[in-house]
């Protein structure tokens, strides 16, 4: 039904809004707790009587490691999002497919599959191939030849009636 996509689809979105926040939460936490305090970095500016940017700095007061799990978490989480969005895509994709397959392979058969069985049989290799398993499988009489029925409208007959 629709409204089971339309469910699992909010689903989804929650979840995701959800690990954001979470992954908003735990880099708020980490600035918190691992944070460089501005009296710090100011006694640090003052001490080098010149510019230091924020790399250098980081390398001087050991805070680079902490920056480059933080950059590597990130990462590693962009990742297993980009792996997750592509698999639930493609399991809608799926999904979908087999939904709507049977239906248009259907009616691409009943429009061409008279020209589709003419140009297989036009092709010397698949009549070859045909006529050795028509002979493999023993149907060498002509004479019943006439009861092979030939409606491609599938329409019944009055040999294919049913007894009754």
């Amino acid at each position: 039904m629709w409204w089971e996509t339309l469910l699992r689809r909010t689903c989804y979105s929650i979840w995701a809004v959800a690990g954001v926040l979470w992954v908003a939460l735990a880099m708020l936490w980490f600035a918190w707790r691992f944070g460089l305090p501005n009296q710090v970095v100011i006694d640090a500016i003052r001490k080098n009587g010149s510019f230091v940017d924020s790399i250098s700095m980081s390398a001087q007061l050991g805070r680079l490691d902490i920056i480059s799990i933080i950059l590597g978490g990130f990462g590693l989480l962009l990742g297993v999002g980009a792996l997750a969005g592509f698999w639930m895509v493609r399991r809608e994709a799926i999904a979908g497919a087999r939904d709507v397959a049977p239906a248009a392979v259907s009616e691409y058969m009943s429009e061409q599959a008279s020209g589709l069985i003419r140009e297989c049989l036009s092709d010397s290799e698949i009549a070859a191939s045909l006529h050795s398993e028509i002979l493999r499988l023993g149907l060498r009489d002509a004479a019943d030849a006439d009861q092979v029925d030939t409606d491609a409208e599938k329409k019944e007959t009055e040999n294919d009636a049913p007894d009754g």
